[in-house]
């Protein structure tokens, strides 16, 4: 099933086209590796899947699923979190928005990406990559139908980059849509379906 399609999508800063009359359809089940030099679109492109920024033209189109809006969750580098609150009461308070999950369904997340939901310490005492992780979890904890991932393994060490992997496949397995988009190509090896190339506004 195409959940979303993107139509002849441009996009332009300062006179330079970032995003280059782009059609594509993505499925459920199917996980979406995008590549591309720093600077060659990916995390607008990203933006512009979740809706976050505007297309000069063109559009993006999600499919309905039994009648329903698809769930779409998302980890950005740079997402904000609240420093003085413990990863749990991040994310019992984030979940407070869409109230799509339970406490229970928040501390397994945090279990599953290697967190403990009974430590009590502030983010702000946290690592980078116990930052990443949380993230993480806060991006799967509502079961989204669409999982948007930008420069995923950004801060992770090598456990969490293996839990961030087992994650993306059992999701995909499940049903499923994972787009993931990194200028590292070995971080999106071995666990993507398809794998695409941004350059010079083009998704090829």
């Amino acid at each position: 099933m195409c959940l979303i399609k993107i139509q002849n999508l441009e996009k332009s800063f300062g006179g330079r086209k970032v995003i280059n009359n782009i059609s594509y359809n993505f499925y459920a089940g199917h996980v979406y590796g995008i590549v591309g030099k720093n600077g060659a679109g990916k995390s607008v492109l990203l933006k512009m899947l979740l809706k976050a920024a505007s297309p000069d033209s063109g559009s993006v189109i999600y499919s309905d699923i039994e009648n329903r809006k698809p769930i779409v969750s998302c980890v950005i580098d740079g997402c904000d979190l609240y420093m003085n609150l413990s990863g749990l009461d991040n994310l019992v308070y984030l979940s407070g928005f869409r109230e799509r999950t339970d406490l229970q369904s928040i501390k397994r997340c945090m279990r599953e990406v290697g967190l403990d939901p009974d430590n009590k310490n502030k983010i702000k005492k946290y690592s980078l990559g116990m930052r990443k992780r949380l993230l993480i979890a806060q991006a799967v904890m509502e079961n989204p139908d669409i999982l948007i991932f930008d420069e995923p393994a950004n801060s992770l060490d090598s456990e969490g980059v293996d839990i961030l992997r087992r994650i993306i496949k059992e999701r995909r397995d499940s049903g499923k849509l994972i787009i993931m988009a990194s200028h590292y190509k070995d971080d999106i090896d071995g666990v993507c379906d398809t794998v695409l190339e941004m350059k010079g506004g083009v998704l090829c």
